[in-house]
């Protein structure tokens, strides 16, 4: 089985975010891979996803490459993973079934006040989604794999970071 490559930690991810300390990292860790590879991989496209991973395998990440890395890809990362964390940490899923969580010294919040929040931390996840295509889109010659597509490669989605606004 190949190794999956997380550009964050669940603990910068807990760090940046609105997520507690107290929650397990492996709660979190697959979910870092999963935003990677369902919403990041059709903003840069597969070439550049696949340049990043080698890079990030390496530890060691040219100029531009890191400073995409470290102002623009990891902050959409870390607050796409917390959107798409918070409902399923109210979770187990076992071998008994999908039970759910029920606090020791707090209340649970309602289904309305939990969309609320992950809308909340979904537009936060959408504001840093818009600067990252902002900078490929103005500094992509400085990272040719952005333009680069071979067959069986995902396209990447010409309308990221405009909330689905059609001109």
């Amino acid at each position: 089985m190949a190794t999956k490559t997380n550009f964050i930690s669940a603990e910068y991810l807990k760090a940046v975010t609105p997520l507690g300390n107290n929650i397990d990292n492996d709660k979190l860790t697959y979910n870092i891979w999963s935003v990677q590879e369902t919403y990041l991989q059709p903003v840069i496209g597969t070439r550049l996803l696949e340049q990043l991973k080698a890079y990030e395998t390496g530890s060691t990440y040219p100029a531009p490459y890191n400073d995409l890395m470290e102002d623009y890809v990891k902050d959409f990362i870390a607050w796409k993973t917390a959107s798409e964390s918070v409902f399923f940490l109210a979770y187990i899923v076992d071998n008994g079934g999908v039970f759910r969580h029920e606090p020791e010294n707090g209340a649970s919040v309602s289904r309305s006040e939990l969309g609320d929040l992950r809308q909340l931390l979904a537009d936060k996840a959408a504001h840093f989604q818009r600067r990252l295509v902002d900078h490929l889109q103005a500094y992509g010659s400085q990272y040719p794999e952005y333009y680069e597509w071979q067959t069986g490669d995902m396209n990447k989605d010409q309308k990221s970071g405009l909330n689905n606004l059609y001109f």
